[in-house]
């Protein structure tokens, strides 16, 4: 008898929770998903000078709190240009940065602030950064590299 109410309860339950849900799949050819990855630089002459485009950050653990890392630039354009957006190759990573226009040889910073729960591993975080320039090509791409140890 319980069997029985049990399985009219199941059967009610997966009526009402009945959802119709459509995914759309898209297949991208390797060449796609290359350029979303590794995105092609704006051509020209250089930008934004960075100080460090590469920070190694050494050894991590798993069970560190996330760690902030600087990075700092110059101008060196020819015109005042704008940081629109900074893209990170992993979740793991955000980054902060300031959307006021840099004018020629001022400094800026940009900040990525890394969180290495559940990375274990070698760490190559590549971060892409675009301006005003281009919205389609990033101006240049700074990274963070190390090894994150399991805990």
């Amino acid at each position: 008898m319980f069997g029985v109410k049990l399985l009219r309860i199941v059967a009610l339950m997966s009526l009402s929770c009945s959802v119709h849900v459509m995914a759309q799949v898209k297949i991208v050819s390797r060449q796609e998903l290359e350029a979303v990855q590794n995105p092609a630089m704006l051509e020209g002459d250089e930008v934004l000078r960075f100080v460090k485009s590469t920070i190694n950050v050494g050894h991590l653990t798993e069970d560190d709190a996330p760690r902030t890392y600087r990075f700092e630039f110059t101008n060196v354009g020819k015109k005042t240009v704008q940081i629109t957006r900074v893209v990170t190759s992993c979740g793991c990573t955000g980054a902060i940065f300031d959307k006021t226009p840099i004018i020629v040889r001022e400094k800026g910073i940009i900040e990525l602030r890394y969180n290495p729960k559940d990375q274990a591993g070698t760490l190559n975080g590549r971060t892409f950064v675009y301006t005003n320039l281009s919205d389609k090509n990033p101006t240049s791409v700074i990274a963070l590299t190390g090894e994150v140890l399991p805990t």
